[in-house]
């Protein structure tokens, strides 16, 4: 696909609403602009037909295993392109399952990957849920903490 190209006739879903037969044009991966109104399709165009367009979505909530320590940039990559292919733009990886000296046992390698994201869908962040910490800690928090 050319790096400079538009969406048109689509029916665009932002935070303001739903925009009925609107175009969307993008140069170099960015959105350049947005308007409404009915446009034909020219080449390298794609003509929505109607079809509803969506920003990118982030999910807050993903949960993975820890891979073997130098796997996890290669794991990341592969995850973000899963993600990407169901619309998912970002995700905060919940770490859950995994015990507190495993996961500072990669901080350099997560440090890395959290300031240079994969091209296709970047990791956010890492979020350590609270009853894993303490069940590691020695205190049983329950499971609704």
């Amino acid at each position: 696909m050319e790096n400079n190209f538009r969406i048109v006739n689509a029916r665009i879903i932002s935070p303001e609403g739903i925009m009925g037969d609107a175009s969307v044009h993008i140069s170099d991966g960015r959105i350049c602009s947005v308007s409404q109104g009915r446009m034909e399709a020219h080449r390298g165009d794609i003509d929505a037909k109607g079809d509803y367009l969506l920003p990118g979505f982030i999910d807050i909530h993903v949960h993975q295993f820890m891979p073997e320590k130098g796997k996890l940039g290669a794991y990341i990559s592969d995850l973000s392109r899963d993600l990407i292919s169901i619309g998912t733009t970002g995700f905060l990886w919940t770490i859950g399952n995994t015990p507190v000296h495993l996961l500072l046992k990669h901080v350099t390698e997560v440090r890395h990957i959290l300031l240079n994201p994969p091209d296709c869908c970047a990791c956010l962040g890492i979020y350590l849920e609270a009853h894993m910490y303490l069940r590691h800690h020695g205190e049983d928090s329950g499971p609704n903490v």
